[in-house]
């Protein structure tokens, strides 16, 4: 595969008449060449992106917190991104099955999902954290720079990892289950966007938009009857935002189809600005409420605006060369604003822990 047009991930139009035509799951279990008709609800859309980046950014906050402890072997912003890429791996793998029974549900579960679990930002903060020594361990520089490579290495090779592992874990998914022959392929051929128009709202879609609206509702009495802890109900307001505007940049994925310029500004720029709202309370004076914000920015809108699944899959469509290309740009790029950052910020206050979540 040499270009995005073959990626198994972003919708695009396939005019292919070669396929029998089919319109449901069980047919496309049959049928090894196939070709379905998908119908995009925008309300659907915007309501399934709402509930699983709800979802995603609570998996990857509470899977970061079980996960951090005294003498953690690895940095834990590395397990989000192997869960998300995991997930993304058998979606992706089945991708056909998924979409022929809700288009809606593989939206959420790609671009909400574990678009929120995984962030790019997350894993350049956390190698800048290293190569600056934020928590003041006694050591060397070059063991600083050594630590910030490790979760770079780390972060985004286990990523890659999972993603493969999650696809194999797929194709044994579709074979035994699915009875679906290796090598058998589905044409997907996507309609024009509409709104909540009736031939094309489905039950699953209904049922998807009426738990958006719950977990809109459930957010809201958690904050002010639960008494959240601000910086997680912060984290969850932004993240749906984060999720959003990063659905809507990937268009510019189109402009060339061999380097996926949507996505790199969203990794890029994300992490720029995941490391200015930390860099922030060094250098000037913040109250605990805007300490609270600045987290929730931190977790639910850059943590949701920036991707690490996409990016993987994107590599893994690319071909060898451009992939290598647009892998290395992403991070070369990611680090050096964010190193530009630490420098042009420096600060001797120490670390505050009320501004992160």
């Amino acid at each position: 595969m040499d270009s995005l047009k073959d990626h198994p991930y972003h919708s695009f139009q396939d005019q292919s008449q070669d396929a029998p035509h089919v319109k449901n799951f069980e047919e496309v279990s049959k049928s090894p060449n196939s070709q379905l008709t998908i119908s995009e609800n925008k309300i659907a859309i915007a309501a399934s992106l709402l509930l699983f980046s709800f979802i995603g950014v609570l998996i990857r906050i509470y899977s970061e917190q079980l996960l951090t402890y005294m003498g953690e072997p690895v940095a834990v912003i590395i397990y989000p991104q192997i869960i998300g890429c995991f997930i993304i791996g058998i979606v992706i793998e089945m991708k056909a099955k998924i979409e022929s029974y809700s288009h809606t549900l593989f939206v959420g579960l790609t671009t909400g999902l574990c678009g929120s679990i995984t962030t790019f930002s997350g894993v350049i903060l956390g190698s800048s954290q290293q190569y600056f020594n934020v928590l003041g361990y006694d050591r060397t520089l070059i063991q600083s720079i050594m630590g910030g490579l490790t979760v770079d290495l780390l972060g985004f090779g286990m990523g890659f990892i999972a993603f493969l592992f999650g696809k194999h874990i797929g194709e044994w998914i579709n074979e035994e289950y699915m009875n679906t022959k290796p090598g058998s392929t589905s044409t997907l051929v996507y309609t024009q966007p509409t709104w909540f128009k009736k031939e094309h709202i489905t039950k699953t879609d209904i049922l998807i938009v009426i738990l958006a609206a719950l977990s809109v509702v459930g957010v809201t009495v958690g904050s002010l009857v639960w008494k959240l802890d601000h910086r997680l109900v912060y984290s969850l307001v932004f993240a749906p935002v984060g999720t959003f505007m990063r659905r809507f940049m990937s268009f510019l994925n189109s402009v060339n189809q061999k380097f996926p310029l949507g996505t790199f500004f969203v990794n890029v720029f994300g992490s720029a600005l995941l490391v200015l709202l930390f860099l922030i309370p060094g250098v000037t004076a913040v109250s605990n409420n805007h300490c609270y914000m600045i987290a929730g920015l931190m977790a639910g809108f850059c943590g949701c605006f920036t991707t690490v699944s996409t990016w993987v899959v994107e590599l893994s469509v690319l071909n060898k060369k451009y992939a290598y290309i647009y892998g290395a740009a992403s991070i070369i790029f990611a680090e050096i604003l964010s190193i530009m950052l630490f420098l042009a910020m420096k600060t001797e206050k120490p670390y505050n822990n009320l501004c992160v979540i």
